[in-house]
C-alpha cells in the first residue's frame, strides 16, 4: 500500500508534502520489519529443521526450493532494501522509476 500511496501523491505533484515525507518513512522502516528482520528469524527456523528427522523425509526438490528461493529472495530484499535506504538518506536524489 506505500508504494502505492507514493505514485498516486507523485500523481498529484505532492513530492514535497509531508504526506509523501511520511509515506517514504513508512515504506523504508515496515520494509526493515517485515522483509529484512525476518530473514534471521527464517534461517534459525530452518537450521532447526535442518536437524531433525523430519526435515530428511522431505524430498530433495523441496529443499532445493527451500534453500535456493530462500537464498535468492533474501538477497533481492537486501538489495531493495539498500536502495530504500539510499533514498531514505538522500530523498532530493531519489527517481521516479
Amino acid at each position: 500500500p506505500f508504494v502505492n500511496g507514493r505514485w498516486i501523491l507523485l500523481q498529484l505533484e505532492l513530492r514535497d508534502s509531508l504526506l509523501y515525507n511520511f509515506n517514504r518513512h513508512l515504506t523504508y522502516y515496515a520494509f526493515l520489519l517485515f522483509r529484512i528482520a525476518t530473514i534471521p528469524f527464517y534461517w534459525s527456523i530452518s537450521a532447526y529443521y535442518f536437524q531433525t528427522s523430519q526435515f530428511g523425509r522431505c524430498s530433495w526438490s523441496l529443499i532445493v526450493i527451500l534453500f535456493v528461493s530462500g537464498i535468492a529472495l533474501d538477497l533481492l530484499n537486501v538489495q531493495w532494501f539498500s536502495r530504500l535506504k539510499e533514498g531514505n538518506l538522500n530523498p532530493c536524489g531519489e527517481s521516479d522509476q
